[in-house]
């Protein structure tokens, strides 16, 4: 992790009010550390796409305004930063999440200057017994002397590696208490964006399928607080949609794309890209947790297709073996999804798990774990009777799970 302008205002937009922009949050840092000509100037160039490129530290800060900004006294700063960022911009319920994050962010910065005021900031006692003490005054003098450090010595781009790290779930996780401190089971919706899910209202179908799911998880007090979800759609490339995040997040992101659906429009399936980039994802997501000493359960994912791959089968079968090895600590159970015309013996060699294994261990090509619409069976309709079955199995293996905190095994839910 690298403390930088990139890092430090990514950390302020995920816990900004929800309609603060990342143009807001770029100007009020950046008016708030330079209120100058050149900052003015700077301001006047500030659009969406730049203030993207800034806060994904894409681009390193103006010279001339590191120069202007070495010479604003940090009371100064304090005093801006505490009128234009913890009065408008941030969520009162999210400030203490900001600090914590932050300094968590100095905590595994391994390149922080020596006894510099933030080389201070590890040393977590001395932080924890100010903020118990005074908050309200301790944080705006804390931001300011990080971010006034952060633009001042270090590279913005120095952040360009670790910034997709910094999600909505790392902050959550640096907020949790000791002992509150508990076991995650991370759930991937890895849905199928190729043209082809245009066709009978297929991929809106899909996206349906995922609050059907998590609706029923909220129901749970146990799975509400312990599930985290991301969503990646793949065509003949593969991205994240909604990084890993809490269930909030993901009602938050599914209202956003009714406003702004995604549209497919390759023509292409490349399974490949979509378990290269799936066990990138749970590799990130294993880093984030074990950061903050809690542990994982064996991640679920719902792979829902609707037709057969294009890419080559040998790059396909290394991506799913690289996913599925034993020598992978925590390769995922892989519900397989189909929608459309979609036929069995196309997605069922990667349905993997140990759920109803006749050995009893995890196996790949698991029948148990694909489902597909039955002759006469519409779509929807299949996806809607496999909800309940797949919740109560989760449900009911957490329930079942007693003495797993003193242990570093990865727990399968999974185990019915």
């Amino acid at each position: 992790m690298r403390l930088c302008y990139g890092t430090f205002g990514k950390v302020i937009k995920l816990c900004a009010l929800k309609e603060k922009t990342q143009l807001d949050v770029h100007f009020a840092l950046l008016f708030c550390l330079d209120p100058s000509n050149n900052a003015r100037l700077e301001l006047k160039k500030i659009d969406g796409s730049n203030a993207h490129r800034w806060l994904n530290c894409e681009v390193n800060v103006n010279p001339n305004m590191i120069k202007e900004i070495k010479k604003r006294k940090p009371e100064e700063v304090a005093a801006e930063f505490k009128d234009t960022v913890i009065d408008t911009i941030l969520d009162p319920n999210e400030l203490e999440g900001a600090y914590l994050a932050i300094r968590e962010i100095i905590h595994q910065d391994d390149k922080i200057k020596p006894e510099t005021e933030v080389d201070l900031v590890r040393h977590v006692s001395k932080a924890d017994l100010l903020l118990k003490e005074e908050p309200a005054s301790i944080y705006p003098s804390f931001f300011a002397g990080v971010l006034l450090y952060a633009v001042s010595i270090v590279p913005n781009r120095e952040g360009e590696t670790c910034i997709s790290e910094i999600t909505s779930f790392f902050i959550g996780a640096v907020k949790v208490k000791p002992s509150d401190k508990h076991y995650i089971l991370p759930i991937y919706l890895v849905l199928d964006s190729s043209s082809s899910m245009l066709e009978d209202d297929r991929f809106r179908l899909a996206l349906n399928f995922v609050p059907k799911i998590f609706s029923a998880m909220i129901d749970s007090a146990t799975l509400s607080e312990q599930v985290r979800v991301e969503i990646i759609t793949f065509d003949e490339g593969a991205r994240v949609n909604l990084p890993l995040g809490g269930l909030n997040e993901l009602e938050e992101w599914l209202i956003n794309n009714k406003k702004h659906p995604i549209i497919p429009d390759c023509p292409r399936t490349f399974y490949g890209k979509a378990f290269e980039k799936l066990k990138s994802e749970i590799q990130l997501c294993v880093r984030q947790i074990k950061n903050t000493e809690r542990k994982i359960y064996r991640p679920v994912v719902f792979f829902i297709t609707d037709g057969r791959p294009n890419d080559e089968w040998a790059e396909r079968e290394l991506a799913f073996t690289q996913l599925t090895s034993k020598n992978f600590e925590y390769r995922p159970n892989i519900v397989c999804v189909g929608v459309g015309e979609v036929q069995r013996e196309d997605i069922a060699e990667y349905g993997a798990g140990r759920y109803q294994s006749p050995t009893g261990f995890y196996i790949t090509k698991n029948e148990k774990l694909v489902i597909v619409p039955k002759d006469g069976v519409l779509t929807s309709h299949a996806l809607k009777a496999i909800v309940p079955v797949l919740v109560a199995s989760i449900v009911h293996s957490f329930n079942d799970i007693s003495n797993v905190s003193g242990s570093d095994e990865v727990i399968d839910i999974f185990k019915l």
